[in-house]
């Protein structure tokens, strides 16, 4: 009776979001740099910012990054190909120009303040602007990639050849599409992450960082521990011909992921108090390691997957210095997050991972031996995570919301 109550909850507890569309979802970091100088614009347009928009090939919602300072800004964007539009100022800041156009074909700027005037003599008619228009400077980029790892691809096609960066897109594609189970719950967080700072709530706010990394996390390893455990006969029944190192590839940019996960609050956090000068010059510091790090083992020798061994590592240090700066500059509780996220995280992994693992380990790769791992492996993390990786009072709060929902469904 504990266990099936145990799995109703926090079946709830992982389905309920309701889903709603992103504004913008970071996967890939980069680092925006504008020259404004051929612009003709004004001294004065420099205490403006910039707007820029980047409209994805494949369709959907634009996203759209207010730059106050139009020289540089960072951003984050999901993996894809853009069409990308930047112009001085933001939508709202000119006096006599909008915009409408919902693509990036359609998108375009008008004079709000037009009269049409009729000829007495030919009865032509005749619009006219009857105020000077703003000024304004744009300029366009079309076919912007955007993959995880640009430079890793450079180098992997200097050591390896395009038959490994082919397993690297499969890898690609299974992670990108694990990531979308938890990117809704996480972007559901970032408003009230940022009302909440800008409240001064501070206690409530150090609250949400914790609680949306720990259960982002909770999201992301029920879902990537059976695929990490059954990922060559996933992909086998996926591709029947599996490239040479797909396996390992998906598993170990996986691992990045999940990892990655648990640092996305932190961030949002510091995006909310718009301190990110100096953050970003350290964030970036941390990540530019993995090229040439990447580079010195290739030629070492070791082998292609070595570059994701050490995007982990990479990425735990930046974790780390992350965590450092957000105590020293934000006054950030980073022995009470170690406490309440990372120790409950590292408590589940113990306890939930062992069995799974030996039955990986000990069993004939079958479709029986993968729906028991599949079924192990999810009732080990939800049992541990309700036992050891909630407190009390996340408890209580998921039976009201289960409770809730067994009520609304009568």
């Amino acid at each position: 009776m504990f266990l099936c109550l145990v799995l109703l909850c926090l079946v709830v507890l992982f389905t309920g979001c309701e889903r709603r569309a992103l504004t913008y979802y970071e996967v890939t970091e980069l680092h925006i740099l504008v020259d404004w100088s051929q612009s003709g614009l004004a001294a004065e347009e420099e205490n403006y910012g910039s707007t820029i928009l980047f409209y994805p090939r494949d369709g959907g919602t634009p996203h759209i990054f207010q730059m106050g300072e139009r020289t540089g800004e960072t951003v984050r964007l999901p993996m894809g190909t853009y069409d990308a539009i930047i112009f001085n100022r933001s939508f709202n800041d000119f006096s006599n120009i909008a915009f409408r156009g919902d693509s990036y074909e359609t998108l375009e700027a008008y004079a709000r303040k037009v009269e049409t005037r009729v000829d007495e003599v030919t009865r032509v008619e005749t619009r006219t602007i009857i105020s000077s228009p703003d000024e304004l400077a744009v300029a366009t980029l079309e076919g912007f990639i955007v993959t995880a790892q640009q430079g890793l691809n450079i180098l992997i096609n200097i050591f390896f050849g395009v038959t490994a960066n082919a397993a690297v897109g499969i890898a690609n594609t299974v992670s990108s599409q694990v990531m979308q189970f938890v990117s809704n719950f996480q972007i559901a967080f970032q408003p009230q992450i940022v009302k909440t700072y800008a409240a001064n709530q501070i206690s409530e706010f150090h609250k949400l960082i914790f609680r949306t990394s720990k259960f982002s996390f909770y999201r992301i390893y029920i879902l990537s521990l059976p695929i990490i455990l059954n990922t060559q006969i996933l992909l086998e029944l996926w591709l029947v011909n599996v490239p040479m190192y797909t396996t390992i590839f998906c598993q170990l940019i996986l691992g990045f992921m999940i990892i990655e996960t648990i640092t996305a609050p932190l961030w949002m956090a510091v995006q909310a108090t718009g301190k990110i000068k100096k953050y970003q010059i350290w964030m970036a510091s941390c990540i530019c390691l993995n090229f040439p790090l990447t580079y010195l083992v290739f030629k070492m020798g070791m082998p292609v997957y070595t570059a994701w061994c050490i995007r982990i590592v990479v990425n735990i240090l930046t974790f780390t210095a992350r965590c450092w700066y957000m105590k020293v500059y934000l006054s950030f509780p980073v022995l009470q997050f170690v406490k309440l996220v990372i120790v409950p995280i590292l408590t589940v992994i113990i306890i939930s991972a062992p069995i799974p693992i030996c039955l990986a380990i000990f069993t004939n790769q079958s479709i029986t031996s993968f729906c028991l791992i599949i079924l192990i492996s999810v009732i080990a993390c939800l049992v541990s995570i309700y036992k050891f990786g909630m407190i009390v009072e996340e408890r209580e709060l998921l039976k009201v919301i289960v409770f809730k929902k067994i009520l609304k469904h009568r």
